[in-house]
């Protein structure tokens, strides 16, 4: 259960493959280099949710999963099982600032939604590396909080093996997955399905969704080719927000009747890696659609958007020097589409925009006997942006990244290190919508420095990271501008910083401990917006304190109990970026509890999430008078679910 505590890196040591939860067999990672690589080889490490905990939370959604780790914020604006997911503190536009990736392809949109997180269902994923900090030199824009890399199931050469699950639980939620791989000596196949329907804890936010998947894979002496496909489909009434006196009395109430969204959406990518005289070559081809309906506000809202992208890339392993080097080159283009209509009897509109992004990067890492190891690397990236409303704009930037990691291992299991990263981000089409002008990209300038050990399987972790933004971009909500639909803004220069503490440890044999801690203050540095000065201000939705801690008891072979507390504190209102309203949304804790039990081929997972009911929410708005600039009173929110249960049973075929 040590992946619990995502905060930590994992350690250069002998003892990595004992810290990694629920993973037994040689590990690989793939988000650090984009090739396959032994996590001890890396200066810098990663967090690996594996397959134990990945297992222990069937039943509930890949967002519900993330939400449990450390770090990470995830909230609810919509009702939609697509939450937002902020690592490291980046408020409304958390989601924007950390870059998802479907097995090392990025599936984060170009408008402004979260990524379709909630159509990859937990049967599929073999394990989910999360890296803190910048990734903008390999992956590109929106990578300033963090990457999350979901890697689905592959077969494995001689195996053939078969799950089938079922889950029920409070709500009328239920669903069912099927998960079926066969591997021989040059081809592989894996497939999976998923259904899932609930009436969710709001009253009219009812939710339907399936979705499939699956990956073909043809092995070869030198290297390996795959074609991976997927698609979802989700159906979802949206409730709408909830004034606070009115949640008080009734938090499952609705204030939205008869609108709904839908979201059809479908990937295919078609890859190869080759080893050619030493080196490793890769490329990926993949294209993405997604396709959304919605009824809201007396109208109808209809957008397409398709990305087509192509990666290829290699990798150099040499020794020189007395060290092991690898240099990573490689390129990425992307080119991306849209149109948007919107028809109400109060206003309508149409729109359609593309972008376009050319990348060429490197990063190079050398590892010495004496355990001290240097990873370097750079980018340089061209956007091209056109958005035609009425009239067009255009603009055309040339953006870089870099990064300059550093690692020495010492005595007694030890390791220090320290990261400079420049990082960016492109606003994205939704965010430059109904301007004058097209905004300007956001850069950032982050530094971390930090030491960690490891002993046995018992590890921890200590750092400070620092984050300087210039023209943060950032949504400021409607009822402050002409438009009545807020409108998208780049900010006075802000900052993240703070400390990030964790820890695991066993008790005795068969009980392991683990706990963290984040302090993280996002300010603005300096500067007026809106006419007001908002210097030193904190920046909306981002608790400064958080804590996580877990209690894992193995009682016997079979018998597993584990039990879990998440607290996050108290932080601005959406919109209140001159912290003037008076109060701040509420502190809160949550407490979870999972027992899981195995029989033969069948696996059984009981959970109880928020065990002492909390009422609570994560995410909540105050509302701004255009004229007197007034606050409204009575702060809205989106309550989340009270104390729910949820039951699976899982049998498993083949061998």
């Amino acid at each position: 259960m040590a992946a619990t505590a995502g905060m930590a890196l994992m350690p250069s040591t002998g003892t990595t493959q004992e810290v990694i939860a629920g993973i037994t067999a040689p590990h690989v990672v793939v988000t650090a280099s984009r090739f396959e690589q032994r996590p001890e080889r890396l200066p810098i490490g990663m967090t690996v949710i594996g397959e134990r905990e990945i297992l222990d939370a069937r039943g509930a959604t890949l967002p519900d999963l993330l939400e449990r780790q450390p770090g990470f914020f995830v909230r609810d604006n919509a009702g939609s099982p697509n939450r937002q997911i902020d690592l490291r503190g980046f408020g409304v536009t958390g989601d924007q600032n950390t870059l998802i990736l479907l097995n090392g392809q990025r599936i984060s949109e170009n408008e402004l939604s979260a990524a379709d997180l909630s159509s990859i269902p937990l049967a599929g994923i073999e394990r989910i590396e999360i890296l803190r900090g910048s990734g903008a030199v390999l992956y590109g824009g929106g990578a300033t909080g963090g990457t999350v890399n979901i890697i689905t199931r592959a077969a494995a050469p001689g195996t053939e093996e078969a799950r089938v699950t079922g889950t029920a639980g409070s709500f009328g939620t239920a669903g069912l997955a099927v998960n079926a791989s066969k591997g021989g000596e040059t081809f592989g196949i894996a497939v999976h399905a998923d259904h899932r329907q609930s009436d969710n804890y709001r009253r009219e936010n009812d939710l339907r969704q399936q979705s499939v998947g699956g990956e073909l894979s043809w092995r070869m002496p030198t290297g390996r080719v795959f074609l991976r496909f997927s698609a979802g489909q989700q159906d979802l009434r949206l409730p709408g927000s909830l004034p606070e006196s009115r949640a008080a009395i009734d938090p499952r109430a609705a204030t939205r009747f008869g609108e709904w969204s839908g979201l059809d959406s479908s990937r295919v990518s078609l890859g190869t890696v080759q080893s050619i005289a030493g080196a490793e070559v890769a490329f990926d081809l993949a294209h993405r659609e997604r396709k959304s309906r919605s009824f809201q506000l007396g109208g109808f809202n209809d957008l397409i958007g398709r990305v087509t992208s192509a990666s290829p890339r290699l990798r150099l392993p040499f020794q020189a020097f007395g060290a092991t080097h690898s240099l990573v080159l490689g390129a990425d283009w992307d080119d991306w589409s849209y149109s948007n209509a919107f028809d109400s009897p109060f206003f309508a509109s149409t729109a359609t925009a593309s972008q376009g992004n050319l990348a060429g990067y490197l990063q190079h890492t050398a590892q010495f006997p004496s355990g001290f190891g240097i990873t370097v690397g750079g980018r340089q990236h061209r956007v091209v942006n056109q958005v035609r409303e009425g009239g067009i704009l255009d603009q055309t930037r040339d953006l870089g990244a870099y990064e300059l990691a550093l690692r020495q291992e010492l005595p007694g299991g030890l390791s220090a290190f320290v990261r400079l990263a420049q990082s960016f981000r492109v606003a994205t089409v939704d965010e430059n919508r109904f301007l004058a002008a097209l905004l300007e990209p956001q850069k950032s300038k982050d530094r971390e420095i930090g030491l960690q050990g490891a002993v046995g399987s018992a590890w921890w972790r200590a750092s400070v990271f620092q984050s300087n933004l210039s023209n943060e971009i950032t949504f400021i909500p409607g009822n402050l501008e002409a438009s009545g639909f807020g409108t998208n803004a780049n900010l006075p220069p802000t900052r993240r910083q703070g400390v990030e503490l964790a820890a695991s440890a066993p008790v005795g044999e068969r009980v392991v401990v683990t706990g963290s801690y984040g302090y993280t203050d996002a300010t603005v540095r300096e500067g007026v917006f809106q006419g007001i000065d908002i210097s030193g201000r904190r920046v909306p939705l981002v608790p400064r304190h958080s804590a996580t801690g877990s209690v894992a008891w193995q009682v016997d072979e079979r018998l597993r109990l584990r039990a879990a507390v998440r607290h996050f504190g108290e932080q601005p209102y959406d919109n209140d970026q001159a912290n003037a309203f008076g109060r701040f949304m509420p502190a809160y804790t949550v407490v979870d509890f999972v027992a899981g039990y195995d029989i033969g081929p069948w696996r059984f997972t009981g959970s109880v999430l928020n065990v002492l009911d909390k009422r609570y929410s994560t995410w909540g708005i105050v509302r701004i008078d255009s004229t007197t600039r007034a606050y409204d009173p009575d702060a809205r929110i989106y309550p989340a679910p009270g104390r729910t249960f949820l039951v699976t049973a899982e049998y498993r075929f083949g061998r």
